[in-house]
């Protein structure tokens, strides 16, 4: 949802946006992301299990060679339970119907900063194709693709997304 904030933000205040970073977003929902939102709030509304929400988010998110690592998806479900800030209904709520009605296809050729669209190969809630639209709507993008990568490089690869988002700031 960040990488939707910040294209609206570039959009209705650029003179306020020097350059952008969107990382695995799109132009517009158009995935079965939208219908698991959707199970994952009855899920809350019906005090499912934390531990099988977390479980089934973390399918959506990652990348099957990253939760096949020993200990790595039990690690993400204690982060999660231990969260002082958990994920509620109405957060829930608001975060399905921003989405939903988030479309930027229309004016996305109008921001006008130097961007760097960063997506994933493997990337469930938002396909390559669908984040490789975003950087071909904005005129002054560029693009880059973890390869083995599911929605969060920045979590599956910190030190290469850190290089990548360095090299870009560099150049600015």
């Amino acid at each position: 949802m960040g990488g939707m904030i910040v294209q609206d933000l570039s959009y209705r205040h650029s003179s306020l946006v020097k350059s952008v970073i969107i990382s695995n977003s799109t132009l517009y929902l158009q995935s079965c992301f939208h219908y698991y939102l959707l199970a994952q709030l009855h899920m809350l509304k019906t005090n499912a299990e934390k531990s099988a929400i977390v479980k089934a988010s973390c399918s959506w998110l990652f990348s099957f060679q990253f939760l096949s690592q020993e200990g790595v998806l039990e690690q993400l479900i204690e982060d999660e339970l231990n969260n002082p800030y958990p994920f509620t209904i109405p957060a829930n709520e608001a975060q399905l119907a921003a989405l939903a009605s988030f479309d930027s296809r229309g004016w996305a050729k109008n921001i006008n900063v130097k961007t760097l669209v960063i997506g994933s190969d493997q990337d469930l809630i938002f396909n390559e194709a669908s984040i490789k639209e975003v950087a071909k709507h904005i005129p002054k993008a560029q693009y880059y693709c973890f390869d083995n990568c599911g929605h969060l490089p920045q979590i599956e690869y910190p030190q290469q997304f850190a290089k990548i988002v360095s090299q870009f700031i560099s150049c600015i």
